[in-house]
């Protein structure tokens, strides 16, 4: 569905690129444009609202807020966005964002009927979208995640830039608010160089939602870092995990990618201590197969 809704977006900034001169016969410009953003984003089932629209022909358009609605109600608002842009760019085949940022955006449940789950696995693929995307800030002061959305209510603040085309760079930190918690991603993904470098680090103290998502006993502090850096159909990561500040997972995954369109992932992983280890076997198409399926043998971690 996101990545729907932003192709609908790339349509529309295209449109608000053409020169200022295509739109002069509209005394109502702005309210225009208003107009085709919510139209062209709203669909059966899912109704969007847009209010205080302004700068749409500058280099600077911001909105006073932007909430998104299903049959059961509102289920995403976020005010104060701004869109500081290249605009002329777009003619060129490009999107050049210095900043694109929201104050809050406030997610209070998943849509219903959303139909992502039917969508066929894509696996590694980089989106193919009608421009290529450089954000040199991407940004949300405030994001606001309710209790049904992740289990229990949690505030944000995140950071980031995108840069994306036939390959894809990215940098993200995602900090806690309400309280100490935050996640960092640092990936360069470029399929016809055949090379992937990933960095995710990850914190949370005791009762975090990680540890109460998977049920973890005495719900314990959590770190956990991935690194690699290597070629995509033979990549390595290291895999660190600890709990209360010992280290209870570490070892290695390696992706390799099979002839007959299959992704191979194997590993060991020390569970615990030098003593207990893990290996395992898991195959799947990163292409994605008609019923989405996946094979795996291995045994389980130990307890």
């Amino acid at each position: 569905m996101l990545a729907r809704l932003l192709s609908r977006f790339l349509l529309c900034l295209t449109l608000v690129a053409l020169p200022v001169t295509a739109w002069s016969q509209d005394d109502d410009g702005e309210g225009y444009l208003t107009r085709l953003l919510q139209d062209t984003l709203s669909q059966a089932g899912r109704s969007v609202d847009i209010t205080g629209f302004r700068g749409a022909l500058s280099s600077r358009a911001t909105l006073d807020s932007l909430t998104i609605a299903d049959d059961d109600g509102v289920w995403l608002e976020m005010t104060g966005a701004v869109l500081e842009w290249n605009r002329s760019a777009l003619l060129r085949g490009r999107l050049d964002v210095t900043e694109l940022s929201a104050e809050t955006l406030v997610i209070s449940r998943l849509p219903a009927g959303d139909d992502s789950a039917d969508t066929e696995a894509s696996g590694f693929a980089i989106p193919d979208l009608p421009v290529s995307i450089d954000v040199e800030r991407l940004a949300i002061g405030r994001l606001v995640l309710a209790e049904p959305v992740i289990g229990e209510a949690a505030e944000f603040t995140f950071d980031g830039a995108v840069a994306l085309d036939d390959s894809l760079n990215a940098a993200l930190s995602l900090n806690r608010l309400d309280r100490a918690g935050q996640i960092g991603v640092n990936v360069a993904l470029a399929p016809e160089a055949n090379t992937l470098t990933l960095d995710i680090t990850a914190e949370e103290p005791e009762n975090g939602i990680a540890a109460t998502l998977l049920d973890l006993p005495g719900r314990p502090a959590l770190n956990l870092s991935v690194k690699g850096d290597g070629p995509l159909d033979d990549f390595t990561a290291d895999v660190l995990l600890a709990s209360d500040g010992v280290e209870r997972l570490a070892g290695q995954v390696t992706l390799r990618g099979q002839s007959d369109g299959l992704l191979e992932r194997v590993g060991t992983i020390y569970h615990d201590g030098p003593m207990h280890y893990y290996r395992f076997h898991l195959c799947r198409r990163y292409r994605g197969r008609p019923d989405g399926a996946a094979a795996a043998a291995g045994p389980r971690l130990p307890g």
